[in-house]
């Protein structure tokens, strides 16, 4: 089409960020276990919790500075505080039917909450939920 120019190529911008993660997670167990010469039965529950602290910040490089002005501001300050919970409870029953023969089944069940996006940018202090139910059988 005449007069009409075609975009070729972009030049891109880049910028300087800077990521720091410091995260803090505490574990706890608890089992049971009950033995028979033909029955094992194991029952338990784990509970996690802690915290992450997550700090970004976005820039141009200072070699950008000579050749254009400063930004007023960076292109990204972000501070955030999150939480992560995970509850997790278990059973499985194994039974000695013969010598070589064995069944083994089993059920856990885990409920979990996270933060959504800490490693890239922009980071969110937004939380997801998640749960699951997982049959276990050999």
């Amino acid at each position: 089409m005449p007069g009409v120019t075609t975009l070729t190529a972009v030049d891109g911008i880049a910028m300087r960020q800077s990521l720091e993660n410091q995260v803090t997670i505490y574990s706890g167990e608890l089992q049971q276990i009950w033995r028979t010469p033909e029955h094992n039965t194991i029952v338990g529950g784990r509970l996690q919790y802690g915290d992450f602290e997550t700090a970004n910040l976005q820039n141009l490089p200072s070699s950008f500075y000579s050749l254009f002005p400063s930004p007023p501001a960076p292109a990204a300050t972000q501070d955030f505080n999150s939480h992560f919970n995970r509850v997790g409870f278990y059973g499985y029953h194994e039974w000695h039917i013969l010598d070589p023969l064995q069944l083994f089944g089993g059920l856990t069940c885990d409920w979990m909450k996270f933060p959504d996006n800490l490693q890239t940018a922009p980071i969110s202090n937004e939380e997801q939920t998640s749960s699951q139910i997982s049959p276990k059988q050999a």
